[in-house]
């Protein structure tokens, strides 16, 4: 099924010619009836203050929820970040390296299967069993 949504390019292609059209119908009329008499200039300044009141209250929600929802994603991946964080906070990340470059390696973290840290240091040279070569 067609979902406009997924085509803002069509969506803009569609409001720019709405918007276009209503234009040439605004200017078409303002021609055929002529000025706005003196006695009606005063509504027509009403009208128009409210419309543009109207207006700015559109795009002052408008702009009042994109905040609100660029705060709330701005949460989300602080909270995400942080659950990240929790996770890895664990030795292996903190201090990877165990020996001297300058001595004999004598301890070595533990992996799994999938060759990921157990957070347990071993007291001995890593098994080359681990360590698969290509040819």
């Amino acid at each position: 099924m067609f979902d406009p949504a997924d085509y803002p390019f069509l969506i803009l292609l569609g409001s720019l010619a709405a918007f276009w059209l209503s234009s040439s119908v605004g200017c078409w009329l303002g021609k055929r009836t002529g000025q706005i008499e003196e006695p009606n200039r005063e509504d027509f300044k009403f009208v128009l203050g409210g419309t543009l009141t109207l207006l700015g209250l559109i795009i002052g929600f408008t702009f009042s929820m994109a905040v609100e929802r660029y705060n709330q994603r701005k949460n989300y991946e602080e909270e995400e970040a942080n659950a990240i964080g929790t996770e890895m906070s664990n030795l292996f990340f903190e201090r990877p390296i165990l020996n001297s470059p300058y001595a004999y390696p004598g301890r070595h973290w533990e992996l799994d299967a999938d060759g990921q840290p157990t957070n347990k240091i071993i007291d001995s040279r890593r098994k080359s069993a681990f360590i698969r070569y290509r040819c």
